[in-house]
């Protein structure tokens, strides 16, 4: 799906030749793009393309007034375009809108203007957000990744949130020569970026020995692979698994459970434009299920420091054996099933955040069939699922208001006539393109 941007000085330079023929062309000419079009500027962070209709609320404006939101700058400070000749926005007013985003929560912003320029028969200008909800930044981010096809790592760099994954991605295994090459791009790119690789490794590189015998799980964006994951099943005793050829004997050390009820994870990749959402939750919760699906009783896998917080909040333990893989140390950890299935000894807000979702989807379709002694905790912990589900979405958006309102709060620039119409004398003002009758603030 095609969209167009503007993304600083720096994003403008790497555009294609057109694209910087065709925004130089509509911002130079905004008499031919009148109305709810807008023109690119090189000094604007993010533009999409079609604007997002608002209705304007205040004294005297009808409703359905030729509001368009069209941009935003840096700490999600959007970026707005009039059409309507009746009113003229001023620095230092507040805006009051609905924007027109589908949405399951309020969505009503209240912004102060900031900067306005004419653009033809129009006006644009930005704002800073006044009120801004939770529910609304994330109908705005799900719309401009899944809608306008504007690239994840642009939407989070001015500020909008990227929890929006589970429940959008495709998932499926790879079975093609090209799900396959792209499950190599992916590990080359990541590994790369963690120094577990040198600069120089090719994708071919990144073929390992188990691949044949593994499901490598593939979490897709459109065409876009976003994360994968190799999945292993130890058959026989004489099986070794990934995780066990970093060990003395191709073995894990200590007493282990047997093969068959083995289950183990490895080759755990994510795209780095998708880092600072949920998919990395996203991708764990449909490894999840297929852990509960196969039936096995242990679930192993090897990380490194930086991630075996994250496996421990999962419901992992360290088992305290370590080796090295790759150039790095990894730390072997396991869980049992009853983690996954009925929470036992885990947090119980970190077992419905992952979890919960999925063992009640795999137990309705038939794939999961809880044990006996499972029921008892199972029960209890999916009747309170639905109160911690909102606790934990109340808790981000407490956490997203906290950054909000912590960010400075810059002015979005745009490019035109260095002037403030607020200053502006009050004949100039009705002698302006946009010219209408007045109105005061809000």
């Amino acid at each position: 799906m095609h969209s167009h941007m503007s993304l600083s000085r720096a994003g403008r330079a790497n555009a294609s030749p057109a694209d910087q023929n065709r925004s130089t062309a509509m911002a130079g000419d905004p008499a031919e793009t009148p109305g709810p079009s807008f023109s690119s500027h090189p000094r604007a962070n993010l533009t999409w393309d079609p604007p997002l209709p608002a209705q304007l609320r205040g004294h005297g404006v009808p409703r359905g007034s030729g509001l368009w939101c069209c941009g935003s700058g840096p700490d999600l400070n959007l970026e707005f375009r009039s059409a309507f000749p009746g009113w003229i926005p001023r620095p230092g007013e507040v805006l009051e809108t609905r924007i027109m985003v589908p949405s399951s929560g309020p969505t009503r912003y209240r912004g102060r203007i900031t900067q306005c320029l004419p653009e033809g028969s129009s006006w644009r200008f930005g704002t800073v957000p006044l009120h801004l909800p939770y529910s609304l930044a994330k109908a705005l981010s799900a719309w401009l990744v899944f809608t306008a096809g504007i690239p994840p790592a642009e939407a989070f760099r001015v500020g909008f949130p990227l929890r929006i994954f589970r429940g959008r991605l495709d998932f499926r295994y790879a079975v093609t020569r090209e799900d396959y090459a792209q499950v190599l791009e992916l590990r080359k790119e990541a590994y790369t970026r963690v120094g577990k690789v040198g600069a120089g490794a090719r994708p071919e590189d990144m073929v390992f020995a188990w691949d044949n015998a593994s499901r490598i799980l593939c979490a897709f964006h459109g065409n876009v692979l976003v994360a994968s994951a190799a999945i292993c099943f130890a058959n026989s005793e004489d099986d070794v698994l990934v995780g066990e050829s970093i060990f003395p004997g191709n073995r894990f050390p200590g007493p282990i459970p047997p093969r068959r009820t083995m289950f183990e994870i490895n080759r755990l990749c994510m795209h780095r434009g998708y880092r600072g959402g949920d998919v990395r939750e996203a991708i764990f919760e449909q490894i999840a299920g297929v852990f509960l699906e196969s039936g096995r009783d242990w679930f192993y896998c090897l990380c490194d420091r930086f991630l075996k917080p994250i496996y421990i909040s999962l419901g992992f333990d360290d088992t305290g054996a370590f080796g090295t893989c790759l150039g790095k140390e990894h730390y072997l950890l396991r869980a049992a099933r009853s983690r996954a299935s009925s929470g036992a000894g885990m947090n119980l807000s970190a077992w419905s955040a992952i979890y919960a979702s999925v063992v009640m989807d795999r137990t309705i379709k038939g794939y999961f069939r809880p044990r006996l002694g499972e029921w008892p905790g199972l029960v209890g912990r999916l009747l309170l699922h639905p109160f911690l589900a909102f606790r934990l979405r109340r808790a981000e958006s407490r956490a997203f208001r906290a950054k909000l309102s912590k960010r400075s709060r810059k002015d979005l620039c745009l490019s035109g006539p260095a002037q403030s119409y607020g200053a502006m004398p009050e004949a100039a003002l009705r002698a302006s393109p946009a010219s209408g009758a007045v109105r005061e603030a809000f």
